[in-house]
């Protein structure tokens, strides 16, 4: 997953919560119901 986002394993959590949070705000402006921490749309740490 690391080298999907075009980091390095340390940086890695932090990465990836900044994508899943840029993810998840275009999400929610199509799908104001969809809400965070529904199961399947929660970051896994």
């Amino acid at each position: 997953m690391a080298e999907k986002l075009g980091c390095e394993v340390a940086t890695f959590q932090s990465r990836y919560l900044d994508h899943y949070r840029a993810v998840f705000a275009v999400l929610e402006s199509a799908l104001p119901e969809l809400g965070e921490g529904k199961d399947g749309f929660a970051p896994p740490f």
